[in-house]
């Protein structure tokens, strides 16, 4: 099933983490990440050195060149923050984008939760 993002976070459905890769569930754009403190963006191909971003036909993939595995990052920084637009998203329109985090765990499924405004998050 194809979701959109709030819709993928309000059914509480997870990510995926594989080594160092993180499956969204749901295909969006991804303008930026931020883990520990380091921020991507402006991630298009041929992306960046540091990380890709890949788009598959339900969902999105990011992927974390600098680590083998994300496991490595959860005692420093448990914590990955993106901004995202759904796929179909004017980009151009603030209003669609979307702050989330997503937190890693010891497992393969990591929760994904839309940022509350009185998180810390800079955009």
């Amino acid at each position: 099933m194809i979701y959109r993002v709030e819709e993928a976070i309000k059914k509480g459905i997870k990510a995926f983490i594989l080594k160092r890769r993180i499956i969204l569930p749901f295909k969006c754009h991804v303008l930026k990440v931020t883990i520990g403190g380091e921020t991507f963006s402006d991630t298009k191909p041929p992306n960046d050195e540091h990380i890709i971003i890949d788009q598959e036909p339900i969902n999105t993939s990011i992927y974390f060149l600098d680590v083998s595995s994300l496991r490595e990052l959860k005692s420093k920084h448990p914590t990955v923050y993106a901004i995202v637009a759904n796929y179909d998203a004017n980009l151009a329109d603030p209003k669609t984008h979307i702050p989330i985090a997503i937190e890693i765990t010891e497992g393969h499924e990591a929760p994904i939760r839309k940022i509350s405004p009185d998180e810390l998050y800079i955009e």
